[in-house]
């Protein structure tokens, strides 16, 4: 797939409702205007899970662009280099990376995400 172009692919299960989230996403994204190849991963429950089960989906691709809200863009980003760091090499910046933007409270939830990535083994498992 190198060279194909964009696909947008959405993770998520269906943590919060009844809905995966990647069917709400799909939907968002597609109500915002985008007309792209998209594909849904619907089966994930973590962060952890959406980066374990789109991994191998972005094998072909030469760059990658994870987008979420800053504090779990960043622990997908971690994830990606714990799981895939051939894939992780690949990242390139994205919205959440912005100059600024959350500028008060990121400082506070890298500390926090980075204390609990420490308790994260390598299977994505909480250590006691």
């Amino acid at each position: 797939m190198v060279g194909v172009g964009s696909l947008l692919v959405v993770c998520g299960g269906a943590v919060g409702g009844p809905r995966p989230e990647a069917d709400l996403l799909a939907e968002h994204a597609r109500a915002l205007g985008y007309r792209g190849p998209l594909l849904r991963e619907a089966g994930s429950r973590t962060n952890w899970e959406n980066v374990r089960e789109v991994g191998p989906l972005l094998e072909g691709f030469a760059r990658i662009r994870l987008v979420s809200n800053p504090f779990h863009a960043e622990k997908a980003r971690e994830h990606l280099w714990r799981q895939h760091p051939h894939l992780a090499a690949r990242l390139v910046r994205a919205g959440d990376q912005r100059v600024g933007e959350w500028l008060l409270l990121k400082p506070l939830l890298a500390v926090l995400g980075r204390r609990r990535m420490r308790h994260v083994d390598a299977g994505g498992l909480r250590r006691a």
